[in-house]
This record gives structure tokens, sequence and C-alpha cells, in this order.
């Protein structure tokens, strides 16, 4: 939803400042969020926000000429990583470590590249506190989120039966709701499949094997 919501400031910012906009979406946020817009990098190198802690979106608009009479205050985020470790201690994968972050031992990781997910960190996959996504432990353990994580509601938002079919519908509401980055219909019904088996719930399978005809 972020996106359409900075395509609409884009037209906003042209039809009343007279100024061209562009959004940049090819180029790389984190950076450029922690040292310009007063976001704190955790230990799981997700940007927290003061308020929001790491649940918000973030859009990038260039404007070929200023619009602001003055430079905009920016609050800094202030999160102790340094004195806390509890995203080290949940990581299910090992992930976070002392060292810096290992993406090879993260879950959520393997929905985004595509790459098949090492067998070890397969049962984590729907079970429990685990999404289908990815854990996200991380972040609902982070004391940054603690705000956020007392809004957060319990019920799913797609059913299993929903993902292991993902129809445009599907596919459309989890893009708006999740991040077009995520709106993979295969890798949705990769990690749908993983969910149903670690479920063992026996009235995935015929959903399961009738996935053999259109991803064999």
């Amino acid at each position: 939803q972020s996106y359409f919501d900075a395509l609409e400031m884009m037209k906003r910012i042209e039809a009343d400042c007279g100024v061209k906009a562009q959004l940049l979406s090819n180029l790389k946020l984190k950076p450029i969020a922690t040292h310009g817009a007063g976001l704190t990098r955790g230990r799981n190198t997700i940007n927290y926000h003061g308020e929001f802690g790491s649940k918000f979106c973030m859009e990038l608009l260039g404007l070929e000429e200023e619009i602001f009479g003055e430079e905009l205050p920016v609050p800094k985020t202030k999160l102790d990583c340094a004195a806390c470790k509890r995203c080290m201690h949940a990581c299910p994968g090992g992930a976070i470590t002392e060292d810096g972050f290992v993406k090879e031992k993260c879950i959520r990781y393997y929905m985004m590249s595509g790459k098949a997910m090492p067998e070890h960190l397969r049962p984590y996959v729907g079970n429990g506190s685990y999404g289908v996504i990815g854990c996200d432990i991380c972040q609902r353990v982070c004391p940054g989120n603690e705000r956020m994580e007392k809004k957060r509601g319990e019920d799913a938002a797609f059913s299993l039966e929903e993902l292991l079919i993902c129809t445009p519908e599907t596919l459309e509401r989890f893009g708006a709701l999740y991040g077009r980055n995520y709106a993979n219909r295969n890798r949705i019904i990769a990690q749908a499949v993983l969910a149903a088996a670690n479920s063992g719930d026996m009235r995935y399978l015929p959903m399961i094997e009738a996935l053999k005809d259109t991803h064999p």
C-alpha cells in the first residue's frame, strides 16, 4: 500500500507545487534511512522508528527542486541493542550473532531469495509463533516494538487454503498487506506447502497433490 500512497503523493506534489517528482524504488533505502531519516538499525539489520518500531514501510521520492522552506527536524530513534540480546536468543536459525547478521541462517531470507530453504529451518515455517513468510521473532521480541506488539492481532490474515491456491485476488491482497516484494506466487505457495506439511493436517494433502500439475 505504501507504493500506491507514494504515487498519490507524487501526483499531489506535481499538481500543487509544480515540481516534478519521481519514485526512486531502485535505491537501497536502509542506509539512506539510517543516515538521513533518524532511524536506528537493529542487530537484525532492520530499521526502527521511535513511534512505530520496525512496523512501517518506506518509499523514497526524488524532487527536481526543493519545496520546503527549511530543513525539517528529524527525531533520532533510540534503540539500545548493545545492552539487549533478546533477538539473538530468540532467532531459531541463529542468524543474529555478536559478529553480525548471517542472512543464510535467516528464515525470511529464503522467502525473499527464492532459494531452497535448508532442511533444519523448514520445521519452523508456519509452526506456532513462526509465520509463513518468515518467523519475525526478532521483531516481536524487540523492546523497540513493544508498543506496536500490543496492537497486533493474533488472527491470521490468510488461511493456508488461500495461500496454497493463491488466486490473483489473494496475491493482490497479499501484496497490499505485506509489500510488493513478497507478492511472488510461486514463493508464497512453496512456503504454504511447508507450513501445511508441518501442520500434519491431512486435509491439505489433496491441495498439495493438485499442485504437481502446475508446479512440478
